[in-house]
């Protein structure tokens, strides 16, 4: 028979953090998700205070607007969809407070994180990138990117792809791909 003691879970990226993992194993996600999907046409900041953020269809960010994503966002993307950035995106966690990419319950993929034409840099640090299938997990093309402590888990395809980009890489972790 196992034991285990149950710490106390007062903060509310403790409940956040317990109640997403408790409903990923029965398949729903939690009712207070914030629903996104379509076009960003104005600049936009996430919080913790609506996290997670559930993708339904794919998020494409138009050109001129920022989305920005706080520390400590969860980013849960339903079956087969993505983020398309061709203006810029600022995701920025902490060491204490990472930023996630993941599927959500019931999903068994998302595609990819892409950045397309912009003349702004985006930027990646403190961030994981979780299960997501399609090549080139950050994918990049005619703009910029930074990524700082950026870890690549579950993941089975190309990790970055670039095509005429500028691209900062530090303190990234990228696993071995076995094909």
């Amino acid at each position: 028979m196992m034991s285990f003691e149950v710490q106390a879970c007062r903060s509310r990226r403790c409940r956040s953090v317990v109640v997403v993992l408790l409903a990923a194993l029965v398949g729903i996600s939690p009712s207070w998700a914030e629903n996104v999907g379509g076009v960003i046409t104005s600049s936009r900041r996430w919080t913790m205070a609506n996290s997670p953020y559930v993708i339904t269809s794919t998020v494409t960010v138009t050109s001129g607007a920022t989305l920005t994503i706080d520390p400590g966002v969860n980013v849960l993307f339903n079956q087969g969809f993505g983020m398309i950035v061709n203006g810029r995106m600022l995701a920025e966690g902490t060491p204490d407070q990472r930023i996630r990419f993941s599927r959500n319950a019931g999903a068994t993929s998302w595609t990819r994180l892409e950045f397309r034409s912009s003349t702004a840099e985006s930027r990646l640090a403190y961030v994981d990138v979780d299960g997501a299938t399609t090549g080139g997990n950050v994918r990049v093309d005619a703009t910029s990117i930074y990524l700082d402590h950026v870890a690549f888990t579950n993941e089975l395809t190309q990790l970055v792809d670039m095509t005429s980009a500028s691209c900062v890489i530090e303190f990234c972790q990228f696993p071995s791909i076995q094909i």
